[in-house]
């Protein structure tokens, strides 16, 4: 049988025309007696430079860890 199982602690910010946000994830799986667990980090940066333009950047799995 598969399980997968994730936990998610999130925090964001506004500061002026600029918003940044970090996820830290636990991440668990199994199948039948194998299973795996790892840590890994999100972090977003969104900009608003002028009223009709938005850009953003988002890095996923930073320093993930699966073993």
């Amino acid at each position: 049988m598969l399980f997968r199982s994730v936990l998610t602690v999130g925090w964001a910010k506004k500061v002026g025309a600029a918003s940044a946000g970090l996820n830290f994830k636990y991440l668990s799986s199994s199948l039948d007696s194998n299973s795996a667990s790892g840590i890994g980090f999100d972090f977003g940066l969104k900009m608003n430079p002028t009223e009709k333009l938005t850009t953003g950047i988002v890095l996923q799995d930073v320093a993930s860890n699966r073993k």
